[in-house]
Formats: C-alpha cells, sequence, structure tokens
C-alpha cells in the first residue's frame, strides 16, 4: 500500500489540463541505474507538460533492515491484496455510479417520448444507484461488486431502451 512506503522524494507536476476524475492520463516512467540512483519521469499525455527528478538515497538501509522489510511485507501480502481489492472495488463502483447519473439524465431528456417500459428501466437504475451508494456505505466489497453488477445490468438495459427510443423519435421525423 502507498501509506506503507518510504518516500524518497517528491515532485510536482503542474500544468495538466483539469480533467473529469479518471479522464486524466499521466505516464509515469522510473528508471534505477547501477548506483541506485532512481530516475523518476511524468508527463501529462494530453498536453506533453513533463517533470523529471533523479532521486539519491541519503541514507541506504542495512542488509539486515532490508530482510526484515522483506519479511513483513510477506506477512502482510494477503492483508495488502484485500484491501487493494476493497479499494478497486469502491473506485469502480464511483465510477459506475457517475455514468449511472449520466445515463438517467439522459433518459430524462427524453422524458415526453418515454414509453411505461423505459420509464420503468430508468427508475430500476436509479433504485441501483441507491443500493451501490448504500453498499459503498457499508464498507463489503462483497456486497459492492455485487450492486455494482446489478447497477451494470440495469444501465444496459437502459441504454438499450434509450437508442431503441432515439432511433424511433428519429424515424418519425424522417417520415414527417
Amino acid at each position: 500500500m502507498a501509506a506503507d512506503n518510504m518516500a524518497l522524494g517528491e515532485f510536482d507536476l503542474v500544468g495538466i489540463t483539469p480533467q473529469v476524475r479518471g479522464e486524466a492520463k499521466v505516464e509515469v516512467v522510473f528508471d534505477i541505474d547501477a548506483n541506485g540512483i532512481i530516475h523518476v519521469s511524468a508527463t501529462d499525455l494530453q498536453t506533453d507538460t513533463s517533470r523529471r527528478i533523479r532521486v539519491e538515497a541519503t541514507v541506504r538501509p542495512s542488509e539486515e533492515a532490508v530482510g526484515r522489510l522483506l519479511a513483513d511485507s510477506r506477512t502482510r501480502m494477503e492483508a495488502d491484496r484485500r484491501k487493494r481489492e476493497e479499494i478497486e472495488a469502491a473506485i469502480r463502483a464511483e465510477n459506475l455510479i457517475r455514468a449511472a447519473e449520466q445515463l438517467i439524465d439522459e433518459a430524462s431528456q427524453i422524458a415526453p417520448a418515454q414509453a411505461a417500459a423505459e420509464q420503468l428501466l430508468q427508475e430500476a437504475a436509479e433504485t441501483a444507484v441507491s443500493a451501490v451508494r448504500d453498499a459503498l456505505a457499508s464498507g463489503k466489497t462483497e456486497i459492492i461488486v455485487a450492486s455494482g453488477k446489478a447497477l451494470e445490468a440495469s444501465l444496459k438495459k437502459l441504454n438499450a431502451a434509450i437508442k431503441a427510443a432515439a432511433m424511433c423519435i428519429g424515424a418519425r421525423g424522417r417520415a414527417a
């Protein structure tokens, strides 16, 4: 986990274009040379803004300290794996909620043309979003994953209904 790492240095990558969460594309490269010097570069792929830092260890841990750190990391490996799964499930769920809110908003834009079935699909998606939010609040990974899958299924149905409605509206417009 990042919180358990030892900081060797830091730098700010300034000039990144503001993006919606998850949309920024930054390439980070780590190079370690034979002398143990670390070169880190980060590039914003949309603006080509780049920063680089050279990190030289001021204090090198003893072989005994390195051995203790490795042993500790092995004992914590399973807990770290579970924590990573929890974090990734929460991030996926939050991203899914954002996508659902956009799709629900899109569905409400065609509200006058919506059939009862489409309205039911929109309400089902809203209920599924609520379930994912509740799951996130519970903090239980299995529930988050399961509710996320249910929301995905609901969104697929709603998306198909929106596309079908848009095609019908388009066909009526051409026929008129």
